[in-house]
């Protein structure tokens, strides 16, 4: 669906990319594109350090969502 870069306001040359897929097997089909080996490469060989997390979205909502798990009930130990 897109991609979303992310530079760290405290720390020089620390990047974040985020990307988002609609279903896990796009995902798994976009880590087999040449395009994605070679920003892997890239990102390996111009950086220091290099992560990559995957995390998988539970919910996807808009504002109302965000109220619902904003309420005090929600909210209660």
């Amino acid at each position: 669906m897109g991609y979303r870069l992310y530079s760290n306001c405290e720390e020089e040359r620390v990047y974040t990319v985020i990307g988002e897929w609609k279903t896990e097997e796009a995902m798994e089909a976009h880590f087999k594109t040449q395009d994605f080996q070679v920003f892997v490469g890239s990102a390996r060989v111009l950086g220091e350090t290099f992560e990559m997390e995957i995390f998988k979205g539970l919910e996807s909502g808009g504002i109302e969502l965000g109220k619902a798990r904003i309420t005090p009930e929600n909210n209660a130990s």
